[in-house]
């Protein structure tokens, strides 16, 4: 099982973070997810820059950063994800938004709307250009700093190039490959289009299915549309977008997570003991509905949703361990290892 916890929106304290991470991280989850509140007309800060500060103060969690892949530029996103990824020493994540809202064209000065359609051709352009600048370094190649200059070895270095319908690009990459070879890549959406960009492209896809059929109908179906694009049913991990809440019965414990503010509409929620949320979250992974879970806890008081998620790792991942469902330690650096996902080779 794969567990990881998102950052509740909205938070400008960099304490909060840090509170959260380090909790995640000592509960042994394989990566933090920070939405970008830049989208929708949420709020909160960058989060590259929140993760980067986070990667100086963990040391084996991942750290995912959403970004849009449909008002944003390739190089642009490329360098920035790259970046956290050196800083951390292989620990990062791009969560590709298809950002749909119109409210975020105007902030992006496209001055349209793009229909689904067209948002997934576009982000499927622009994952092919970042590809391209990651992999313009062949594995192994490393920089020189020569009279306070940085050179590459000219024996890795590759120019880039992507031509297309959305994008024209061409240049050399500044950062050597990834130390995970490319940062994983995630993905979230239900929608025909999402799946099927979720499919040719993530490691790890999201989806909130409301219930363990639906769910397991999601998996089946994209290790279908996977394979349509030459990928195993290794090459992508399912993750299932759910809140939690703790408490003595499942109608108590639902009730208040509703009154403390956690989402019950658009993601299913495990509600109930702590025997009972492991049983549950087990049984979605043996009947292989799932591949773990991307867990949204009920706000704690002072916003920081890090009280509901210290009860989670306490009191239930100690159940996970025993059922066998869940890692003791990491057993590996980088967020590949802890999501046994391979490699990725270099695009020709």
């Amino acid at each position: 099982m794969h567990l990881a916890v998102q950052f509740p929106g909205g938070c400008a304290d960099f304490a909060a973070y840090e509170r959260i991470a380090r909790t995640a991280e000592r509960g042994k989850f394989d990566f933090c997810l920070l939405g970008d509140g830049d989208f929708a007309g949420g709020g909160g800060p960058d989060t590259v820059t929140v993760l980067s500060a986070l990667a100086a103060v963990t040391h084996r969690i991942g750290l995912a950063a959403t970004a849009t892949a449909v008002y944003s530029e390739p190089y642009e996103i490329a360098r920035r994800i790259a970046s956290l990824d050196h800083l951390s020493a292989g620990r990062a994540a791009w969560d590709m938004a298809t950002s749909p809202d119109a409210y975020d064209s105007a902030n992006y000065r496209r001055g349209d709307f793009l229909p689904a359609v067209r948002r997934h051709e576009r982000a499927d352009e622009f994952v092919h250009t970042v590809r391209a600048v990651w992999d313009a370094w062949a594995p192994g190649a490393v920089a020189a700093d020569q009279a306070g200059g940085v050179f590459a070895d000219p024996g890795g270095l590759r120019p880039f190039a992507f031509h297309g319908r959305y994008f024209s690009v061409s240049g050399h990459a500044t950062l050597p490959r990834s130390p995970q070879g490319n940062p994983v890549l995630i993905h979230a959406g239900d929608a025909d289009e999402a799946r099927d960009f979720g499919a040719a492209h993530a490691d790890v896809v999201r989806t909130a299915c409301t219930g363990l059929d639906e769910a397991r109908a999601f998996a089946a179906d994209l290790e279908a549309r996977a394979a349509g694009h030459a990928r195993g049913p290794g090459d992508v991990r399912v993750m299932l977008d759910a809140g939690f809440v703790l408490g003595g019965s499942e109608a108590d414990a639902r009730g208040r997570g509703l009154q403390a503010g956690l989402p019950d509409a658009d993601r299913p929620v495990f509600a109930g003991s702590a025997a009972h949320i492991a049983a549950r979250m087990d049984a979605y992974v043996q009947e292989q509905a799932c591949d773990g879970f991307v867990l949204q806890a009920a706000d704690a008081p002072d916003g920081s949703g890090s009280a509901a998620l210290t009860a989670f790792v306490d009191q239930v991942v100690p159940l996970l361990r025993d059922r066998g469902s869940f890692r003791a330690d990491y057993t590996g650096w980088t967020l590949r290892d802890h999501l046994g996902l391979p490699v990725p080779a270099p695009l020709p």
